[in-house]
């Protein structure tokens, strides 16, 4: 049962019946929604540039126009450039397009 206490109203504990009259809700919880920001994993984006500098990019396109099909390593002796340093512009170039991949190295791509 319900009693009137100091005119607030408060249910009696001694009543067993108190559960069946009394509909137990909770208040929701407000919670204050943040922005969500979303990062791009490296798995998500399928271009990934290595670092390089752009003059040593030069290099290796003069070299790949000089030389036919040369490999990486040979596009790196006519650069006169580290063979990773070579690697990763290869790789750039190839990603950006002026570069194509063939059986026996690398070739220029016609714009």
């Amino acid at each position: 049962m319900w009693r009137n206490i100091g005119g607030r109203v408060h249910a009696d504990t001694n009543d067993q019946n108190l559960s069946d009259m009394v509909t137990n809700t909770t208040p929701k919880k407000t919670t204050s929604k943040k922005p969500t920001t979303t990062k791009l994993s490296a798995s998500t984006n399928s271009q990934r540039f290595e670092p390089a500098k752009l003059d040593s990019l030069f290099e290796i396109l003069d070299a790949i126009a000089w030389i036919d099909a040369p490999s990486s390593k040979r596009v790196a002796q006519f650069a006169g450039i580290d063979p990773r340093t070579a690697g990763k512009l290869l790789k750039n170039a190839v990603q950006i397009g002026l570069v194509d991949t063939v059986s026996t190295g690398y070739v220029l791509v016609l714009p």
